[in-house]
């Protein structure tokens, strides 16, 4: 029996009488990838550092590949929002980064080169990143958490900084890079675009816990009907948590 990527089972994070997770279960099928929806401040990126092994759950379980969290895992390769490129390093420097600590960068540095390739980097490989644009550095930094190729990616807000062209030449290249693969992705993002395009699946945090989930199927992405239809349906659920947010904040404020 395969392991699974990521199992999530009752994780609570944060004060006792105001925790930020309370109780969130979320299992990834290896190969799928899921979009994680929710408003700002509803504990996403907590989430994600958490099954990253970069915080320490107070309560409940996560398990990478049938194996416990606690310290930084070996199966997951962690994208942050910031792109934390090395000032003093080149491009390809960068990229190779995460390999350097097993020693063996050099058995990486032609995959290393083909992914800037793909991304159409190839002109500042020996570059330094304070020419690079804010999009051009979000690329690297994608390249650079691919390039480690571990089990389980997590991505947060990955195309931020992209213009619409470039995210469609990221969202073909990511999902032609992990089809066929054993590579899962979470994936935390605000643009139900991103969602629909990618995902298998987005699911829904909202007062510290999964609520809802949808099922994207790969005929969708072709659908603007569709994807409108889905995108004004996404809106309204978090419109909805927005409001129950604001309404808790308002009775707690009051007693």
């Amino acid at each position: 029996m395969s392991l699974k990527p990521l199992t999530v089972t009752q994780l609570c994070f944060g004060f006792a009488e105001d925790r930020l997770l309370k109780g969130v279960d979320l299992e990834l099928r290896t190969g799928e990838v899921v979009t994680l929806l929710g408003r700002s401040g509803s504990g996403k990126t907590t989430l994600l550092k958490l099954i990253a092994g970069l915080h320490a759950s107070q309560d409940g379980d996560i398990k990478v590949m049938g194996r416990s969290g606690g310290i930084p895992s070996q199966n997951v390769a962690y994208m942050m929002q910031e792109d934390l490129l090395l000032p003093w390093r080149t491009v390809l420097d960068n990229v190779l980064l995460p390999t350097e600590f097993s020693g063996h960068s050099h058995d990486y540095r032609e995959r290393a080169i083909c992914l800037l390739k793909q991304m159409n980097l190839t002109d500042y490989i020996d570059k330094r990143p304070n020419i690079l644009s804010g999009g051009m550095r979000q690329k690297v930094a994608l390249a650079r958490t691919l390039l480690q190729n571990k089990p389980l990616l997590l991505l947060d807000e990955p195309f931020a900084s992209l213009d619409v062209s470039t995210r469609e030449e990221l969202y073909a290249l990511l999902r032609t890079l992990i089809k066929g693969s054993n590579t899962t992705v979470l994936l935390v993002t605000h643009d139900f675009h991103d969602a629909l395009c990618l995902s298998d699946r987005i699911v829904l945090l909202d007062d510290g816990s999964i609520t809802q989930q949808w099922t994207i199927e790969d005929t969708l992405r072709t659908c603007e009907v569709s994807k409108a239809r889905y995108s004004e349906e996404l809106r309204a659920a978090l419109k909805k948590c927005a409001l129950s947010a604001a309404l808790n904040a308002e009775v707690t404020h009051t007693q």
